[in-house]
């Protein structure tokens, strides 16, 4: 969404909206984003999702907390790189919010600052 055309999803109404019901515009359902997510993050790819509005964060946050943990990115693992026996973390795909703009609350800028 964005705030220009009125898309961005909060969890409080638009204040210029004349039904005081009007939250944003979702493009895409939690459930299918929930899915893809977890398709691309067992695939070892980055996540990047645009989101805009407080709302928007907590949720795309709440998806990406249900991912499993730490995925390594496609190619050879770091271990295999190095001689045998040897300990090496393993690299982590970082998935990210593109736009983060109108946060809630200092638990949801907490979360951001670890993503």
């Amino acid at each position: 969404g964005s705030l220009g055309s009125s898309t961005a999803v909060f969890w409080r109404p638009y204040a210029d909206d004349p039904t005081h019901s009007y939250t944003g515009t979702r493009l895409i359902e939690l459930d299918d984003l929930q899915q893809l997510a977890k398709g691309a993050a067992g695939a070892g790819l980055q996540i990047a999702v645009h989101a805009i509005g407080d709302r928007a964060m907590d949720e795309v946050l709440d998806v990406f907390e249900k991912l499993d943990g730490c995925t390594e990115p496609p190619g050879p693992s770091r271990a295999a790189a190095h001689e045998p026996g040897q300990q090496h973390p393993p690299r982590c795909v970082q998935h990210r919010i593109e736009h983060v703009q109108h946060i809630s609350s200092s638990v949801t800028a907490a979360k951001l600052a670890v993503l």
